[in-house]
């Protein structure tokens, strides 16, 4: 996304920045934005979406022991489901290399559902709004939700990225083998007389033991979410 060259001014305790009027973001994150220009890698996606969902969570279960009002609530709910669904990434700038425990990362995520949740509930006041800090982040530490967002992102990755890929290489593997049958290659196992063994064989042990392999990683998201 790309940020006009009008800014909106916000204050913190170290004092006024400005930041673009576009931006949901606020001063936290456009201080680490300065304090971070390491490497221009941003977080990815599953890691975004893993903190929205805590986010989300949080918000509901604030709400169920009255310690959020509903309509504050509500608002939160709407806008984690949102950064959820990948809505405002552009919106998530913080470099991946950054000091401390991702509490850099976390307030970018705060900044962001509180900004589009006052959107949302229609609040302007400043008195009324809904805070990154106070509101959304209420009961939670980076200490806690950042590591869960990582586990999370983990999980995420096995499912939808890492197991169909490995599928696919097993019928690779099994291609390979019937392909490579008729190639013959020279084998000379430790102590043992060289003998000659198809390049086939060779496809169909790996293939064997991805197999297994796949057996065993299809079991990690049963133990994970139990």
């Amino acid at each position: 996304m790309f940020f006009s060259k009008e800014f909106r001014t916000e204050k913190d305790p170290l004092g006024n920045v400005k930041i673009p009027v576009e931006a949901y973001y606020g001063s936290q994150t456009l201080r680490a934005i300065d304090n971070f220009p390491v490497s221009g890698k941003r977080f990815p996606r599953a890691m975004i979406k893993a903190q929205g969902t805590i986010k989300c969570a949080a918000a509901k279960v604030n709400w169920d022991l009255g310690m959020l009002p509903k309509a504050m609530a509500k608002a939160i709910i709407q806008a984690s489901q949102e950064v959820m669904e990948g809505k405002w990434d552009d919106h998530f700038v913080i470099d991946v290399y950054q000091a401390g425990a991702g509490t850099s990362q976390n307030m970018n995520v705060n900044e962001v559902i509180a900004t589009r949740a006052n959107e949302i509930a229609g609040i302007t006041s400043k008195k009324d709004r809904i805070h990154p800090n106070d509101h959304v982040n209420m009961s939670q530490s980076t200490n806690d939700t950042f590591p869960s967002a990582l586990n999370m992102a983990a999980l995420d990755l096995l499912i939808h990225k890492l197991f169909p890929s490995l599928i696919i290489f097993v019928c690779l593997l099994k291609k390979s083998h019937l392909s490579f049958q008729m190639l013959l290659k020279a084998d000379e196992p430790i102590y043992m007389m060289l003998f000659l063994l198809d390049w086939g064989k060779n496809f169909m042990d790996m293939q064997a033991q991805s197999k297994k392999q796949n057996s065993s990683f299809t079991k990690l998201p049963k133990v994970c979410m139990n």
